[in-house]
């Protein structure tokens, strides 16, 4: 019935808000089922992709704040207020209360936010941007950010007293208990800061937290054995909706280097087995070790809409069943895709310049705001293959 659900309660009662203008239906008592029909709040400012919708009430007003504009550069804050809940509803005469202007600033499409209070009294607004590279690039796709709020002498909240995004913040010093959080605890009481450590990721535990598949894997895609991960390799390629068992993680920084073992498998011509830089079926590059008739090889492939791009290929000998590390350095839009055996040297296959297409602006093929990603994969065709990876290392420099 649309998206961005939040829920607002008062007075032992809940309701949900949902997208198309801020939208508004009570709930039952366990917040599970809609007990009355859809109303409209209000429909924004500007009129103009309506979404986001977040309840807030203070000093005797209800505080209804929308995203609007859109995902891409236009994207702001607005706020509207009423004395009660079903309105009318009267837009701020300061709206939007936090949208990038600047459009050379590090910081873009700022919008879609929520406003939090600290223990200590202080107001922010959590809201989600994008930090831009080259041609205004977002590859890290939507990020999390915070600015201040000060409330007005008319009873209004305006954000970074109205210039916009801060490129510097200072985050409030405030702490939880890892009760409050949810996640291990340091053994003193307190959050860890990092669950999952991010530099060497190994599979003796399972599946880091961090990793994701883009669609739902076999119910035998990814399992574990002797420590390892076994990876079954898709019947489909990379460049299919129906393409199985990616497992990836999020790019979580412009520059990191990305590293997987595994044991290198009995290969059926044509089949694969690698690393991908993934954004999604339309625009990826991946590094594979495949074979023909005449040899084994790794290969370097990039995918950018309907066009397909395969790089020279490294030949190797017969690698069955020992190790081989397959790994990308990443320097903002650029790539470099290394490979090692035991007791040999780092060697590197293909550089690529400018992977744009891993952007959310790179091509216009669909919603893009989700950001590239890196990881696994494999490819059997209509062969059955598990790919044994030994370990998986990301590492931001």
């Amino acid at each position: 019935d649309g998206i961005d659900p939040s829920i607002f309660h008062e007075d032992g009662r809940h309701y949900m808000l949902l997208n198309r203008g801020a939208r508004i239906f009570e709930l039952d008592g366990d917040c599970k089922r809609q007990i009355t029909e859809a109303s409209l709040l209000y429909y924004g400012s500007q009129k103009r992709a309506p979404e986001g919708p977040h309840l807030l009430k203070k000093d005797g007003y209800y505080y209804l704040f929308l995203a609007e504009g859109g995902t891409g550069l236009g994207h702001r804050i607005t706020v509207a207020r009423s004395r009660t809940l079903m309105g009318n509803y009267e837009p701020c005469p300061y709206n939007p209360i936090m949208r990038q202007t600047d459009e050379r600033a590090g910081l873009q499409r700022c919008g879609h936010g929520k406003p939090v209070c600290t223990k200590d009294g202080k107001w922010y607004m959590v809201y989600l941007c994008g930090r831009t590279i080259g041609k205004g690039y977002t590859i890290l796709g939507r990020e999390t950010a915070l600015d201040p709020i000060i409330w007005t002498p008319d009873g209004w909240p305006i954000v970074n007293d109205l210039k916009g995004p801060s490129v510097l913040q200072v985050p409030p010093m405030q702490t939880m208990t890892a009760a409050e959080s949810g996640v291990p605890s340091e053994g003193n009481g307190r959050a860890a800061a990092g669950v999952l450590p991010a530099a060497a990721q190994f599979f003796q535990n399972g599946l880091p937290k961090d990793f994701m598949t883009p669609r739902p894997p076999e119910r035998d895609g990814i399992r574990f054995q002797n420590g390892n991960l076994m990876l079954k390799a898709s019947a489909y390629p990379l460049s299919t909706i129906q393409a199985k068992n990616i497992l990836v993680r999020r790019q979580s920084a412009f520059c990191f280097i990305a590293e997987a073992e595994f044991v290198a498998p009995v290969l059926s011509e044509g089949q694969e087995a690698g690393i991908t830089c993934y954004y999604d079926e339309n625009t990826w590059v991946c590094f594979f070790l495949s074979r023909n008739q005449e040899t084994y090889f790794l290969q370097v492939r990039e995918h950018i809409g309907r066009e397909t791009i395969d790089h020279a290929v490294e030949k190797l000998d017969d690698l069955t069943g020992r190790r081989l590390l397959l790994g990308v350095d990443t320097e903002y839009l650029e790539r470099s895709f290394y490979y090692k055996t035991a007791g040999e040297n780092v060697k590197t296959v293909e550089r690529l310049s400018d992977v744009y297409y891993l952007c959310d602006e790179g091509i216009s093929m669909g919603k893009r705001f989700t950001g590239a990603m890196v990881g696994m994969y494999g490819y059997a065709k209509e062969e059955s293959l598990f790919i044994e990876f030994t370990n998986f290392r990301y590492r931001e420099r």
